[in-house]
């Protein structure tokens, strides 16, 4: 009888697999080749950072100027990849929109239907507009930067009239590329997330934090199997997650001192001035209470690294110690105890690899 139920259980899992691939095939099929063959006005990509750039390969035939492309993962350096990869050529390149949400959600285990999502703690989502790309930019920060230097940065705005003025009639028909963006950042701002349009260079800020803060807990959770809250319980986590943000900080304060030519990539999100304004938020000691801050608030929640561990699936730690790393390469700053996290991880996914096929 138990026997019989374990392939029933089995029978089930594969007609699901079936199914999802089915489904995916179809998706994959609808973006590649449209029955009208219309270009993509708006695309929000929230795929994993590893299959991002996969993604957008699939549908960049439909991609043009005069699209908006919103990238929404986890980790850096995903925009970096696409440019290069993708969209070398500065003139042809789509408007792309980085964002980032400390929303939480989560898929449910127990139901067949690996659709359904529980928005499980309400946080934001920030957003920011990569700078013009095309011969004749456009600063679409103006308006914020303008603004009266007694302002604090906080009561400044930014305006979607600096990206393209408003449409009233078909008379005067604006610029296809700047209308695609200007309409993708409306409908982000009247999303009911608690959304926020910064300027790159505070974006780039928390960005930093965030990438840092993932560098410690996603490695060391997948490493050890244990929800987020349990790293607060022990010296050793502590310590790990105190040399990550020494290291990510000497690293964000070396990125500070370097001239606007410098050739990271760093300058396209702010480079330096990002660093030169909010160090004392990209300090060790800051970088550190944040880590534990979103710990305490994340306590019970498993990390997606933990998740993609036990599913077999490939690992965002590329994009997120790996990013630090190659940064601290190109700074020449040591990054030991980022890159022995990232190697662990990897070890141990190819073990649970062979494992899984023995």
């Amino acid at each position: 009888m138990a026997l019989q139920l374990v392939e029933a259980i089995r029978d089930e899992r594969s007609k699901k697999e079936f199914s999802k691939a089915k489904t995916f095939q179809k998706a994959k099929d609808d973006l590649e080749d449209s029955p009208t063959g219309i270009p993509i006005e708006s695309l929000v990509v929230a795929t994993k950072a590893t299959t991002t750039l996969a993604a957008l390969r699939q549908c960049q035939k439909r991609l043009t100027r005069n699209s908006t492309i919103v990238l929404l993962q986890n980790g850096m350096g995903i925009y970096e990849s696409i440019v290069e990869n993708l969209f070398p050529h500065p003139d042809d390149r789509p408007n792309i929109i980085l964002a980032t949400t400390t929303h939480g959600a989560w898929k449910k285990r127990e139901v067949l239907d690996a659709h359904h999502v529980v928005h499980a703690g309400k946080g934001d989502l920030q957003f920011a507009i990569v700078p013009d790309s095309s011969a004749n930019p456009r600063d679409f920060e103006r308006t914020f930067w303008d603004a009266s230097p007694a302002l604090h940065p906080d009561e400044r705005l930014l305006s979607l009239d600096d990206i393209e003025d408003e449409v009233m009639n078909n008379t005067t028909p604006g610029d296809p590329k700047y209308l695609s963006l200007r309409k993708t950042v409306d409908a982000l701002l009247s999303l009911d997330l608690n959304t926020k349009w910064r300027p790159m260079a505070q974006l780039q800020i928390r960005l930093r934090q965030k990438v840092t803060i993932n560098s410690s807990v996603n490695p060391i959770t997948a490493l050890v199997g244990c929800r987020n809250g349990h790293l607060l319980g022990t010296t050793h986590s502590r310590n790990l997650i105190r040399s990550v943000c020494r290291e990510a900080s000497d690293i964000f304060r070396e990125a500070a001192g370097q001239p606007e030519d410098d050739q990271s990539g760093e300058w396209l999100f702010g480079g330096g001035n990002a660093s030169t304004g909010g160090m004392q938020v990209l300090s060790a000691g800051f970088l550190e209470n944040e880590t534990y801050r979103v710990i305490k608030n994340t306590a019970s929640n498993y990390s997606s690294m933990l998740l993609d561990m036990e599913k077999g699936a490939v690992l965002e730690v590329d994009y997120m110690n790996g990013y630090l790393s190659r940064l601290g390469q190109h700074y020449n700053v040591p990054t030991r105890t980022i890159d022995a996290l990232r190697d662990a991880v990897l070890v141990k996914a190819s073990l649970n690899r062979i494992a899984n096929l023995v």
